[in-house]
């Protein structure tokens, strides 16, 4: 009776195994009659011939990698698209641009030279500004110096506060002592 039970799940699981096999060779009979040109199918049809002689692995592993080339051309596709989008956006305001200034892609006339006592003005203003510039920063440099003195000082009292503030706790405890 054991033998009979284990005959009837090794026959099950050799059916089981064919109708597999069979699924896959009607998969590939689809997928040959789709893409008959192209250099995939040839080696396709090699691996799913050898596929049809060897064992289950391979064709599990000839349908992981049809999936794997089937997502890997689904990425590609979308970074193709959204890299065309950007491009298409950036033409767009490129275009907007000229649209909205066309005397500024034209380029702008230069400024005309002017005479050399203008050229002399403009030195003395420039001068005058600079200097009072370098004036703010020495009164802005002095100010800091002073308020950092101050601050130097308000620290040497309060060490000083502390030391006394010491010595008169440590006389009250020995008076306490006595």
């Amino acid at each position: 009776k054991i033998q009979a039970v284990c005959r009837g799940s090794m026959v099950r699981r050799q059916q089981q195994q064919q109708q597999a096999e069979q699924e896959v060779a009607s998969r590939a009979a689809e997928e040959r009659s789709r893409r008959r040109s192209s250099d995939r199918d040839r080696s396709y049809l090699e691996h799913v011939h050898y596929a049809e002689e060897g064992t289950e692995d391979m064709i599990l592993a000839e349908q992981l990698e049809l999936r794997e080339h089937a997502a890997a051309a689904q990425l590609q596709a979308l970074h193709r698209g959204n890299m065309a989008r950007i491009f298409v956006r950036r033409k767009r305001a490129e275009e907007e641009m000229r649209v909205k200034r066309p005397e500024a892609s034209e380029g702008e006339p230069p400024p005309p030279e002017g005479s050399p006592e203008e050229e002399a003005a403009a030195l003395r203003i420039q001068a005058i500004i600079r200097g009072n510039h370098a004036r703010r920063e020495v009164e802005a440099m002095i100010v800091e110096q002073e308020q950092q003195r101050q601050d130097g000082a308000d620290l040497d009292e309060d060490a000083a506060a502390t030391r006394i503030q010491a010595v008169v706790r440590r006389n009250q405890a020995r008076r306490e002592v006595e």
